[in-house]
């Protein structure tokens, strides 16, 4: 069963994460795009080592954010788009 004190605590960690990203990109233009492929990167390594789905799921969440694409929905929005 889902926490929604949980979710709620990783849609926040979420949008910090798109809000820093964005600013990031804003002064540095392909900031983000570096980011992302950092962060594929590292939500490899954290499934190889067998680390759980909440983790993985505040980095999708992150992710989303970011580029607006959801695994389960495909192409959107990013919460930032301007």
């Amino acid at each position: 069963m889902t926490d929604p004190k949980m979710d709620d605590l990783k849609k926040g960690v979420a949008l910090l994460v798109a809000a820093l990203v964005k600013t990031m990109d804003d002064r540095d233009p392909g900031a983000s795009d570096a980011f992302i492929k950092r962060l594929d990167e590292g939500e490899y390594r954290l499934k190889n080592k067998g680390v759980g789905v909440e983790a993985l799921e505040a980095i999708g969440w992150a992710r989303e954010n970011i580029t607006g694409f959801s695994i389960i929905s495909g192409p959107g929005e990013p919460l930032f788009d301007d």
